[in-house]
């Protein structure tokens, strides 16, 4: 909005600001000054014009008129203006009929007659000239004048007299039609517009422009006048609908002050008849405008709270009550502070108290808030559940693997028949409709781009939230998911490359488990709400557990999914539930994990062989060598699973114990020593034979 300085210093005596110090305070205030230069008027006097961006809520200031009000309480400058705000006279109403008036808080119609239409006098040239406004002719120009001056827009329309009485609706369109605009342009009105109707012909879409052929021209004799205020959220969606924003719609938009309208409307009278010569022959109106006092209480103690030590200024000077009495905030003193009475042009951004208290700041300036730097604080121990979710991700950052991060809304994966994700009432777009309940599908699509792309397949993981609902509950936690695999790989360079196994896949969330000192088991159960059908394999997958607690999933994916992504290498998936993890993982056994004793002196291992029914679970054998509860006994591998045709009731199973000691190197005779008492041990327990 550009504002001439000349047309500022009608209104307020402007002689002692400096323009820098003016741009400033009100770049500060809200009002940001995006450049100032000079210019001649017509007469050739020079002139500074200011171009301002008021703030979007508020219209008030959109005008000489309203920004004058702001330079008042910023300089503590006197501005008692003196409009003429009587509310006008109805005169023949019956030559007006108001049929059918929709979202209009105020309606006014005026019959004008007897105007000329000539060339504006040289004042009011200059001061559309100087804001970048071509003079027309001295109707056109008024009502211009009048739109900056008050912020108030005013419509006129050609009439013939001999249409009388008039009939006037504002309504939206039954139909679309079409329709020229005073630039010439053709617009389709449809039924998202408002629109004035002058028997029953479409003179203004209401609020935005209106119609070439009811423009008064040099031979008009009358005109009828719109005074008019919108409903604010109806003529932003009529502009809108039509791709038009103009000076008026925005006015319309951020709210018209209801203070100035009979002011302006009644200038623009005078001016007409001054002018142009004019005369009344009628006038009517409606108005709907709500005359609700809005209250709201300030407590000295919430601005002290907001302002600081800055109030106790304010205070010992009054200053708070001066800045009110500047912004036309009219108050009542209260023991605990004031009751404020918001004045009625600031009705859409006064809703709060803390809006008050803003005011306050404002108008007395945030740059002479005194400059305080917080006191440096000591640096906060990270919580135990931060330092574990910080460990995993560097975990799987030092396998290898890529960090991935995915929305959380997700669409429906249709190649995932089981697994839908919780539906959002209102959605952002089509492609976020749901709430995961897994990780996993966005990896497999994120893995499928990139192989897509030529980028090959990555080792890649994941730490996110994950949505579920149960007993009408929402549930939100933290999740682990990766993928393993989908490329060739080799230990050496003599070796040639192949595939990832499942021992080497699952070796990797072994080492997981075991670094974070979990004790867990494995199982396969179908009722788990891990496994899904539709993503893991039907029979290479495994629970994990520990104890009756469901810690997460791992296994191959589904051939038939491989199919469907055209992956051409086996992937194993993996995903754990992040808060039964940070359960489990209490802060003593995390740190005794971290803290474990390493001892320098090597390790000696044995093999032994058994042959054992097959209907005993290999982890049941080794829980049983752990339950011997020797110290010295290390780790335990299982490196040969045989079965043998002959005795299929059997199988061969071999496993290599390694043994090392914290203080000493063990001998030959002491491993011996220890695999013998294994040898009775395990045929005592589980009544099986072991071979050395």
């Amino acid at each position: 909005m550009k504002i001439s300085l000349s047309w500022l210093n009608k209104v307020l005596n402007m002689d002692q600001i400096d323009l820098e110090d003016l741009a400033e305070r009100l770049t500060l205030a809200g009002f940001e000054v995006d450049d100032m230069y000079k210019i001649n008027s017509i007469d050739n006097l020079p002139d500074t014009i200011l171009d301002i961006t008021p703030p979007p809520n508020r219209g008030d200031t959109l005008s000489v008129l309203g920004l004058s009000r702001e330079i008042a309480a910023l300089y503590n400058i006197k501005y008692n203006l003196v409009l003429n705000k009587q509310e006008p006279i109805k005169k023949n109403e019956s030559l007006i009929q108001f049929k059918q008036i929709d979202h209009c808080l105020y309606y006014s119609i005026t019959l004008i007659n007897n105007i000329i239409i000539k060339n504006s006098p040289n004042w009011l040239q200059n001061n559309l000239h100087a804001i970048g406004i071509n003079p027309k002719n001295n109707l056109l120009d008024i009502l211009n004048y009048v739109l900056y001056e008050y912020g108030q827009p005013i419509q006129a329309f050609e009439f013939n007299n001999e249409h009388l009485p008039m009939t006037i609706d504002v309504r939206k369109p039954t139909s679309n039609l079409d329709f020229i605009d005073r630039n010439l342009d053709k617009i389709a009105i449809t039924r998202q517009n408002l629109v004035s109707w002058i028997n029953e012909r479409p003179v203004n879409i209401s609020g935005v422009t209106c119609s070439e052929d009811s423009i008064p021209k040099t031979a008009t004799n009358s005109i009828v006048l719109e005074t008019a205020i919108f409903d604010p959220s109806i003529i932003c969606q009529s502009a809108t609908a039509i791709s038009m924003k103009n000076d008026i719609s925005l006015r319309f938009e951020r709210g018209i002050n209801p203070n100035l309208l009979h002011a302006a409307y009644n200038h623009t009278i005078t001016l007409i008849q001054d002018l142009c010569e004019g005369s009344i022959a009628a006038n009517t109106f409606i108005d709907k405008l709500n005359s609700n006092i809005k209250f709201i209480s300030l407590y000295k103690l919430n601005v002290e709270m907001i302002l600081g030590d800055t109030i106790q200024k304010l205070m010992r000077l009054n200053l708070i009550e001066q800045i009110l009495n500047k912004l036309d905030f009219k108050f009542t003193k209260k023991e605990y502070g004031w009751l404020v009475e918001v004045p009625i042009h600031r009705h859409n951004d006064i809703e709060r108290e803390i809006d008050i208290i803003e005011e306050i700041g404002r108008i007395y300036g945030f740059n002479n808030f005194p400059y305080i730097l917080p006191h440096k604080q000591e640096s906060s121990l990270v919580s135990m559940r931060n330092q574990i979710i910080k460990h995993c991700k560097y975990f799987f950052i030092c396998k290898g693997f890529y960090e991935l991060t995915h929305y959380s809304f997700q669409k429906n994966i249709s190649v995932f028949k089981t697994h839908h994700g919780l539906e959002i009432n209102n959605p952002l777009t089509i492609d976020q409709k749901f709430l995961r309940r897994s990780i996993l599908p966005e990896l497999l699509n994120s893995l499928v781009y990139n192989i897509a792309q030529g980028n090959g397949s990555f080792n890649s993981f994941e730490i996110g939230r994950v949505f579920s609902s149960h007993n009408n509950n929402f549930i939100e936690e933290d999740f682990i998911a990766g993928i393993i695999g989908g490329h060739l790989i080799r230990s050496s360079w003599e070796e040639k490359p192949r595939v990832i196994n499942w021992f080497e896949a699952k070796g990797i969330l072994d080492n997981f488990i075991q670094f974070l000192n979990l004790d867990i088991n494995w199982q396969q159960s179908d009722h788990s709400e891990y496994f899904n059908k539709d993503i893991f394999h039907k029979f290479r997958w495994g629970i994990i557990t520990s104890g009756e607690l469901e810690i997460g999933i791992f296994g191959q994916i589904h051939p038939q999914l491989m199919e469907e992504y055209d992956i051409n290498s086996t992937i194993y998936l993996f995903e754990m539930n992040l808060e039964t993890i940070l359960r489990l993982c209490n802060k003593k056994q995390y740190h005794q994990h971290l803290n474990q004793t390493y001892s320098i002196y090597p390790s000696i291992s044995r093999d032994i062989n058994m042959l054992v029914p097959i209907n005993i679970p290999i982890k049941e054998i080794m829980d049983c060598i752990h339950n011997m509860n020797n110290e010295l006994l290390q780790s335990i591998e299982l490196f040969d699973d045989y079965h043998d045709t002959v005795l299929k009731e059997h199988r061969q199973l071999s496993f290599r114990l390694f043994y090392r000691s914290l203080d000493r190197t063990l001998n030959i005779e002491e491993a011996d020593i220890l695999i013998k008492k294994l040898k009775i041990y395990l045929s005592k327990q589980l009544n099986i034979t072991v071979k050395i």
